[in-house]
């Protein structure tokens, strides 16, 4: 026994025992405070990724600070039997614990960065997502899709960032590479039907760049949205099979796009609006028919669809115009359409615009002929 010895020269008393105890018991508590839940959240993530068909599982560095909200998981690779490994780089979430009492998932910041994702959709239905099939069905297996009573959970999410990603689309032959430089989403409130979280994305398409930021309003009784887009260098040869599907062969050029657009949903249907610009420099065409321009460039004053009535307005431009087909073919140094109205509704068509063109050439069966000037 230790009661009543001396040690550096201190009589060792009850006090003192429990005083120790008291003191061992705290240190054990803060430890597994600190070091339980990271370790608890390395294991859980290794079991849930293994448990998705995950051959392989690599976790670097796992952290989860419940006093101060916080969860960080680094360098984190996931690889299924086939096709190519799902890893994140960094992945941040802060979070509080006080508005769960109320129904409410707040999170100050989420934040990831080198995401690397790739989608495949397979021939009879589903997606297979980095080797792993994945089936999407309307409501969840065992669930009404009217399913719930009580109060809905509510979510507010401050800032939402995705850095430094990549996420590869594959359907069939036709695939599409998004580099994300930058995603953010900020000010998200699901119990505020008038707020209108903003984004905003940079990265590339297809190795062409890509911009865009807006605003939308999902729950608002008419949900709606707001948007600016820019699209620079993208090259037409590789939409070939998305054209294909529709018929469309050789298709070519290199394109850039601006556009302003905006929706509401009403009960009554979908409302659109739109203006914009598109640019294609070497535009080509193999069939339905063969088409070619050294340039072609479309100025959409404006396009708005709502209940079932389409109104537009725009002029398409192009220079060094090649058009042939079987039976006939023919140049134009210069070809302008304007479209100072298009109206369609109820199956009317009101149409007004005038068609000019210059240097003129044209070849059939029953000859050929030429005009300098038309319209």
């Amino acid at each position: 026994m230790l009661l009543g010895k001396q040690i550096f020269g201190v009589t060792i008393r009850r006090r003192h025992l429990v005083a120790a105890l008291v003191l061992l018991a705290t240190l054990a508590v803060v430890l597994a405070w600190t070091l339980l839940p990271s370790a608890g959240l390395r294991w859980g993530l290794v079991k849930t990724l293994r448990g998705l068909g995950m051959v392989e599982v690599s976790v670097s560095d796992a952290d989860l600070s419940l006093f101060r909200g916080n969860l960080v998981v680094r360098r984190m690779v996931a690889r299924p039997p086939q096709g190519a490994a799902l890893g994140i780089k960094d992945f941040t979430l802060r979070f509080r614990w006080a508005p769960l009492l109320n129904k409410r998932v707040v999170l100050d910041r989420v934040a990831l960065e080198g995401v690397e994702i790739d989608i495949q959709r397979r021939e009879g239905g589903g997606f297979i997502i980095n080797g792993l099939p994945l089936a999407i069905a309307a409501t969840p297996p065992g669930q009404p899709a009217d399913a719930g009573t009580g109060t809905e959970w509510g979510i507010d999410v401050a800032a939402l960032e995705l850095s430094d990603s990549r996420l590869v689309l594959t359907d069939g032959d036709a695939r599409a590479e998004i580099a994300i430089q930058r995603l953010t989403v900020e000010n998200l409130h699901s119990r505020d039907p008038a707020s209108a979280p903003g984004f905003t994305l940079l990265g590339t398409l297809n190795g062409a760049t890509i911009k865009i930021q807006g605003s939308v309003s999902p729950f608002a009784d008419e949900p709606s949205f707001n948007l600016d887009a820019a699209l620079r260098g993208l090259d037409l040869s590789q939409l070939h099979a998305i054209a294909a599907q529709a018929g469309v062969t050789g298709l070519g050029g290199h394109t850039d796009l601006s556009l302003t657009a905006g929706g509401t949903l009403h009960d009554a249907g979908l409302a659109l609006r739109a203006n914009g610009t598109l640019r294609v420099e070497g535009l080509a065409l193999a069939s339905p028919v063969a088409v070619s321009a050294g340039r072609l460039a479309l100025d959409l004053g404006h396009a708005a669809w709502e209940g079932g009535r389409l109104d537009l307005a725009a002029t398409l431009d192009a220079t060094a115009v090649t058009v042939k087909t079987a039976a006939a073919e023919g140049t134009a140094a210069t070809v302008r359409l304007d479209l100072g109205k298009l109206g369609f509704a109820g199956g009317r068509l009101d149409l007004g615009g005038s068609l000019a063109a210059t240097a003129i050439t044209g070849k059939a069966e029953g000859g050929s002929g030429s005009a300098a000037t038309l319209g």
